[in-house]
């Protein structure tokens, strides 16, 4: 796979990540669930951190 290839990828999950944790922080907000929805929640922040750090090596190996 290309780097090219894999920073696309990379930036389509990080999108799509923040998109889920978005709708996950509301969901909890609202109060529409209880500890195991702000237990997604944190599983998906952790998941995110992982993505976005994926990303930025990415991009940092493509700029050399």
């Amino acid at each position: 796979m290309t780097l090219d290839r894999r920073i696309a990828l990379a930036i389509a999950h990080v999108e799509n990540g923040r998109r889920i944790i978005e709708r996950q922080r509301k969901i909890v907000a609202d109060g529409l669930t209880g500890r195991g929805g702000r237990d997604l929640l944190e599983t998906f922040e952790r998941s995110q951190a992982i993505f976005e750090t994926d990303l930025a090596e990415l991009l940092k190996a493509a700029r050399k």
